[in-house]
């Protein structure tokens, strides 16, 4: 019986007692989604980790190549953690289409009017151009493609109009949950930079 992998789409917490099972389609995207992100990691986890190689490698002082080789350490021990953490905000973000918001990507747009950004310390501040950076840098690299999904998830939905970060996988999606995941490296903010 094909009913029986439509169970529990909504992860149990997130549907509540008026949300209504996904579309096929959209679970089955959903999946080959989740399978292509971890595909994805692992070249982002090789990535960062020359990156980091190289900017040890650089380094002017011993001091300043231990920062990025415990960089390297600890994003190796937590590697897994951080690929949970992309993986849950993506399936998030199928499981509440329309209803999804990056909580970290809205936090920081809630926060950045110009009164508060005299507050925010300098290493938040660095970060959060990081990963509007990389939310930019995402959506402009796949653009057309994105705005195609979003045409089609809206079709799916009976015509239901979604803002672009409701899509699902959207790039306020992945980085939301890569910066989660993130959030729990004990790295210097220059390795961080050097992750984001």
């Amino acid at each position: 019986m094909s009913g029986a992998k439509v169970v529990g789409i909504h992860g149990g917490s997130s549907g509540g007692k008026n949300a209504k099972p996904l579309p096929t389609p959209l679970v089955k995207l959903r999946e080959l989604t989740k399978q292509h992100v971890h595909t994805l990691l692992r070249s982002l986890f090789d990535g960062a980790d020359d990156a980091l190689f190289a900017m040890a490698d650089k380094a002017g002082t011993n001091n300043e190549q231990t920062v990025y080789f415990d960089a390297m350490r600890e994003l190796r021990l937590q590697k897994k953690q951080i690929a949970t953490a992309v993986v849950k905000s993506v399936i998030r973000s199928f499981n509440e289409v329309g209803n999804y918001q990056a909580k970290y990507i809205q936090q920081t747009r809630a926060e950045s009017n110009i009164d508060e950004l005299s507050l925010i310390q300098n290493e938040d501040l660095e970060i959060r151009v990081a990963v509007e950076g990389m939310v930019n840098r995402l959506r402009a690299n796949a653009g057309r493609q994105l705005g195609d999904l979003q045409h089609r998830v809206e079709s799916l939905l009976s015509g239901k109009k979604l803002e672009s970060d409701q899509v699902p996988a959207s790039p306020e999606a992945l980085c939301d949950g890569f910066v989660t995941g993130c959030s729990e490296l004990e790295i210097d903010i220059r390795a961080q930079l050097v992750v984001l």
